[in-house]
């Protein structure tokens, strides 16, 4: 038992002396930054992560973009002025709110949370943060849809705005 015991005191010393000598090594050749990144760079990663961004930027736009299209679809035939596929006969509203509703209504919050946002990134998780950036603004475009409450819609575009904002330093900085 005694053995094992100083062999173990052995191999830690000897572990001791390893670092030492690693520790010695370091300081006579120290690795810069470009070397330390060369080491840790994985081209397949990072192409996965641009990917990702891409497609995340697309989503973004295309929510954005949609209530512009879904106010202007006139339907065909037997879905003319049928409010299950007409935004603008759906929401009589728009007609006088339209202005407000993609403009200050949206444009603001955006504005404001951006900032408030770019702060963020320096402080969590930028994958985890952008995730959850992208299905909640997904949950607020589809929670507007489900509703027919025109103040539901105002508050759901104000909070798509927000996120939607939120979602620009997050992507810009993981590239």
């Amino acid at each position: 038992m005694n053995a094992k015991k100083d062999d173990y005191v052995y191999d830690i010393q000897e572990t001791d002396h390893d670092r030492d000598e690693k520790d010695e090594n370091l300081l006579e050749n120290p690795l810069n930054q470009s070397e330390i990144n060369a080491s840790k760079f994985s081209p397949l990663y990072a192409y996965f992560v641009l990917f990702i961004t891409l497609i995340a930027r697309i989503m973004v736009q295309w929510q954005r973009k949609g209530i512009n299209y879904s106010y202007g679809y006139t339907g065909l035939g037997d879905k003319m002025n049928n409010q299950l596929y007409e935004m603008g006969t759906f929401y009589p509203e728009l007609k006088t709110w339209y202005g407000w509703l993609i403009g200050v209504f949206y444009t603001i919050p955006y504005c404001f949370f951006g900032l408030v946002a770019g702060k963020m990134t320096d402080t969590v998780n930028r994958k985890n943060f952008l995730g959850l950036v992208l299905v909640l603004a997904g949950a607020a475009v589809g929670v507007s849809g489900f509703y027919d409450s025109f103040v539901l819609l105002t508050v759901m575009r104000m909070v798509h705005g927000c996120l939607n904002s939120a979602s620009n330093p997050v992507s810009f900085s993981l590239i």
